[in-house]
């Protein structure tokens, strides 16, 4: 932890030590104006190539996306964010020295970037030490990269290209050895992997995009009206108040766990409290900044950029106000993350950008480059009051405080199972906790002796038995508005409770299922036939879920739904029971038939559980069996004429062929 902050604090003191040197080193603030721009263009199209990503990539701890894939999809959006940096400089006008500096610092961002995914990689392995040890080396590469360029070059251009080479010799030389040292990966491009992995962080990607566009459009708009210069004494002085953010974040971000805590559980007043608390902490250290600036703040600065500061240190207060706003914008902003209010923090933030160019106009031709601090200071505070709705309602999800235990996993135990155990821990350690309890009808020793291991309830069917029975009898045992059949042999991600009752709290839901990957030989197995065929046929579901006619056409061409992925709306199955006729497909009748009714299928297209595949599954056993292929014509007769119904079954047997392990079919 202190190697990272220590690292981080370097890097950052070493970029902000580069503009002091350019403000002092050449005879006018236009090199500094024309690096500020680089800057800031460059930091608006960073948002491109980091993606939103770095969170998602640390915590996918399933290891849905394997570092290959993060490492791939890094080349296509900086390839990207390279691409609209140079389209955006030649449309607002940059030539020469300008657009030069835009493209090495673009380049030098980069740089940052590719560091950015490999510390992602050490920190995964619980190496984040490492991470701060690399922004060490790549401050000290980057100030010498910077005093060698401009010795050989006397120029803005030769000490950026400095920088440059400096920044990528650590990315180089340091980051990427180390990441594949504690976190080996393969340099290859799996693109079939790398664009999901876009899909699913394209949201954040906008949200940093946009929150970026607040503080850096003003500085586009003064230099544009006002001229090179003035933005250079402007940037100067903006610097070193981005400190007030920095010191901010280290404020609150320790308190990111708490408040999802408390988000989780549904204590609203708690929650708002330390809101006010940490609000509270932060206007007590601007008031202290500005005692500070009040005394001290016109000698501080002649004494790091000379006398020729003296001029523009009338821009000290108004910069310490806005970045103060930018500063608890960036707080809101983290709670609205925190909240899952994604649609409301894009809203809020293109509100605010949006709001910071029009502001800009008109503050600035009214107060000259005092006005690009009055925009940023409104738009900062526009975006927070259009967020506060959101960041502030209850959340309405199932598992509240108050609804806690509103699930149940049914636990369907046969026998002997040595999976049975790792199936009950995987339960066990969700985020959001459910009722749990295991049903048999084949009682043993065995099944008690972990029923009594974890304290969980065990219900024996002495009723009808069989794979219908035994659900059919489990599913009657459930007392809470939600349950899953959860299967012996499976395993269920720690967010897979969270994420169906998120969606299932919307209201109005038959069932909710998300994707799987199938567990052979214990490892995970993402691609084979029957995944493809069940992905490609479910997702119109994400979109149309709410269909019958939708549903009724989708469950036509074949079973798009894994069932032990499968959470049910208790209400719904009140006078419903999986049909004892059938053995292979139960579950496609059973989804067929809830089709029929009013409601919705809610879709979640990550992949939460593993399906085990191995020779003694009940999967493995039905898939030989030859009461397979009448069961399945008999599914597809219910839609088709005999000639299209048998058609539709040899194409989709195929891909059932994967589940027999006599076979060679694995495909990973």
């Amino acid at each position: 932890m202190l190697w990272n902050a220590g690292g981080n604090l370097a890097y950052l003191f070493a970029q902000w030590l580069v503009t002091v040197l350019v403000a002092r080193l050449f005879a006018s603030y236009e090199s500094a104006g024309v690096l500020s721009i680089a800057m800031s263009l460059s930091a608006i199209f960073q948002t491109v190539a980091l993606f939103g990503m770095r969170n998602y990539q640390v915590s996918d701890i399933s290891e849905k996306y394997e570092n290959s894939a993060y490492f791939c999809f890094r080349h296509i959006s900086a390839g990207a964010s390279l691409l609209f940096t140079l389209l955006a400089a030649l449309l607002l006008g940059y030539r020469e020295e300008t657009f030069l500096a835009i493209l090495l610092f673009m380049l030098f961002r980069i740089a940052e970037c590719y560091s950015d995914v490999l510390h992602g990689m050490v920190q995964k392995a619980g190496r984040l030490d490492l991470a701060g040890k690399g922004f060490t080396l790549k401050a000290v590469a980057l100030l010498l990269g910077f005093f060698l360029g401009y010795f050989l070059g006397r120029a803005l251009v030769p000490a950026l290209l400095g920088m440059l080479l400096g920044s990528l010799a650590t990315t180089l030389g340091f980051d990427l050895p180390v990441a594949k040292r504690y976190s080996p990966f393969r340099i290859r491009f799996p693109l079939a992997r790398a664009l999901p992995l876009a899909r699913e962080t394209l949201p954040l990607c906008i949200y940093f995009f946009l929150l970026s566009a607040i503080s850096s459009v003003p500085k586009f708009v003064l230099e544009k009206m006002v001229g090179g210069e003035m933005l250079g004494a402007y940037a100067s002085i903006f610097a070193p108040a981005l400190l007030i953010a920095g010191v901010a974040g280290y404020l609150y971000t320790p308190f990111i766990p708490t408040f999802a805590k408390l988000s989780q559980e549904g204590e609203e007043r708690a929650l708002r409290r330390l809101v006010f608390k940490i609000l509270l902490v932060l206007a007590v250290l601007l008031l202290l900044l500005l005692v500070l600036a009040y005394f001290l703040g016109e000698w501080a600065l002649v004494l790091v950029f000379s006398e020729s500061i003296h001029p523009y240190t009338a821009f000290l207060f108004p910069i310490l106000f806005a970045v103060f706003a930018s500063a608890v914008l960036s707080f809101f902003c983290m709670l609205a993350v925190v909240r899952r209010r994604f649609l409301a923090l894009c809203l809020s933030v293109g509100v605010g950008a949006l709001l910071s160019l029009l502001l800009a106009i008109l503050f600035i031709r009214l107060a000259d480059a005092n006005g690009a601090s009055y925009a940023l200071l409104a738009a900062s505070l526009a975006a927070v009051l259009c967020m506060l709705p959101a960041v502030f309602r209850p959340q309405t999800t199932a598992h509240n405080k108050g609804d806690a235990m509103n699930h149940t996993f049914a636990l369907c135990a046969y026998r002997e199972s040595p999976y049975l155990e790792e199936c009950i821990q995987s339960l066990l350690s969700q985020t959001v906790k459910s009722e749990i309890f295991i049903s048999t009808s084949t009682p043993c020793d065995y099944i008690r002796g972990i029923a009594e291991k974890y304290s969980l309830p065990l219900y024996v069917n002495e009723g009808e038995a069989g794979i219908t029975g035994d659900w059919n009898f489990a599913m009657r045992q459930v007392k809470t508005p939600y349950f899953t059949i959860a299967h012996q042999d499976d395993v269920y991600d720690p967010t897979y409770t969270e994420r169906v009752l998120a969606k299932l709290s919307r209201g109005k839901g038959i069932l909710a299922f998300t994707d799987y990957y199938e567990l052979r030989a214990g490892e995970k197995c993402h691609k084979s036939s029957v995944q493809r065929v069940k992905r490609l046929l479910a997702l119109p579901l994400k979109f149309f879920g709410g269909s019958r006619f939708v549903r009724r056409r989708v469950l036509s061409l074949g079973n798009a739904i894994c069932c032990p992925a499968v959470t049910y709306v208790t209400d719904a199955m009140r006078d419903f029971s999986f049909d004892k006729r059938y053995a292979f497909v139960c579950d496609w009748d059973a989804f067929e038939r809830l089709a029929r009714k009013r409601g919705r299928f809610y879709r979640i297209p990550e992949r939460l559980m593993g399906h085990r595949i191995h020779e003694e599954s009940a999967t493995t056993a039905l898939t030989a069996s030859p009461r397979r292929a009448e069961e399945e014509t008999e599914m597809f007769l219910r839609f088709w004429p005999r000639p299209i119904a048998r058609f539709l079954f040899r194409f989709y047997s195929k891909s059932a062929k994967s589940n027999d392990l006599t076979k060679d079919n694995d495909k990973k």
